[in-house]
């Protein structure tokens, strides 16, 4: 199956796979560092807004009517609606595993790892840090939030596909942490007893993450979609 058009069909009404699911993801991740980057540039300045609405391509009202104040509260009102969905989220878990993340092994491992490493670098604010370590405990992060991304998308038609892609962005930032974890090492801000141990829980949480993205692929293939 070729994925190079993945950005031609959003709209056919096929399931998508990881592959299409990457390349929307890819997508969002450009306009994302396009718009913090405008936000860099123009910050501070009284027309901010208008500018980086302009780069951006996004349609911006010239002014702000009593009307879209009311859309506003409108939305805000809308958050009650989305706090009920969050309420019930626990219920629909239990019948198909989206929602609980937090119940999830894998998810608690690659967040105790985190939160290991958080504490056994923690160093204080007028200390010398080597470059690597933020890198390391960021990426260790990234980790645990991506399969929560995917846990949370669930396993029906439209979003097995993205489950399945944000568990392999959560390996690519365990390969990430890997060699950030090297590197830190290698300046001495990790000592080799202490690495070697994260080494081994990092490589685990790899192998562990591999085997779920199978499991997931084949659910895919089977086209066993929950109706969540």
């Amino acid at each position: 199956m070729a994925h190079d058009g993945a950005f031609e069909s959003w709209q056919d009404d096929r399931p998508w796979d990881e592959y299409r699911w990457e390349a929307f993801l890819r997508e969002q991740d450009e306009l994302t560092e396009r718009y913090m980057q405008l936000e860099e540039l123009y910050h501070g300045l009284p027309d901010a807004d208008e500018r980086i609405a302009r780069e951006m391509g996004w349609d911006l009202p010239a002014a702000l009517d009593d009307a879209s104040l009311s859309d506003g509260a409108a939305e805000c009102d809308a958050c009650d609606d989305e706090a009920i969905e969050e309420a019930a989220c626990e219920d629909d878990a239990r019948q198909d595993g989206a929602c609980d993340y937090e119940r999830d092994p894998l998810w608690r491992r690659a967040q105790d790892v985190a939160v290991e490493l958080h504490r056994f670098l923690d160093v204080p604010s007028d200390g010398a840090v080597s470059p690597a370590v933020p890198e390391l405990l960021g990426q260790s992060a990234m980790i645990a939030a991506k399969i929560a991304g995917g846990r949370s998308m669930g396993y029906s038609r439209d979003a097995l596909g993205g489950n399945i892609a944000n568990h392999k962005r959560a390996m690519g930032h365990a390969l990430v942490t890997l060699s950030a974890l090297d590197e830190a090492e290698r300046a001495g801000a990790v000592p080799k007893p202490a690495a070697s141990r994260f080494r081994k829980e990092l490589l685990g949480l790899r192998e562990r993450l591999m085997g779920r993205i199978v499991e997931l692929r084949q659910l895919f293939l089977s086209g066993r979609f929950s109706e969540e």
